[in-house]
């Protein structure tokens, strides 16, 4: 067991956890702190002001000052363009995944990660409670047959 500061890296196994679960924890965490989040509102402008803090204005005129800029706003993400510009846009990689989960569980804790003989195609699963777990299926898609569907960009 190799040390990492007052941690011991045994002590690093990944945990499965459903995501509307961990929203729901977080969400209340926010809430019982006092932060105040904005749904359903797309950033329009923001800019770091010289005490580190941050002014943003939303498309419907709403402004705020913030210390932190959290955004979960996905893979056409308006947040990440105007902090980071587009070069830092998402790009398709050639692989498409099926997730989902399963009402059975995994006697093993951490991820297994089966691939096929072709290695075409690989699965990842792991455990999100005693009798669950999460199932990924990744595999490869031709890039024509994405973008032939502008919705998958």
């Amino acid at each position: 067991m190799r040390s990492m500061g007052h941690e011991q890296l045994d002590d690093l196994q990944p945990i499965g956890l459903r995501r509307w679960k961990l929203q729901k924890i977080l969400y209340k965490a926010v809430q019982d702190a006092g932060i105040q989040v904005h749904f359903g509102k797309r950033l329009e402008f923001l800019k770091e002001l010289s005490d580190r803090s941050i002014q943003i204005r939303f498309e419907d005129g709403t402004e705020r000052r913030t210390r932190l800029l959290i955004g979960i706003d996905g893979s056409k993400s308006q947040v990440r363009t105007l902090v980071r510009g587009d070069k830092h846009k998402l790009k398709y990689t050639g692989t498409t995944c099926l997730m989902g989960t399963a009402n059975i569980g995994r006697p093993e804790r951490g991820l297994c990660l089966p691939s096929s003989d072709t290695s075409k195609c690989h699965g990842a699963f792991y455990p999100t409670g005693e009798d669950e777990q999460c199932f990924q299926f990744h595999f490869p898609t031709d890039i024509h047959q994405m973008s032939a569907d502008p919705r998958n960009f």
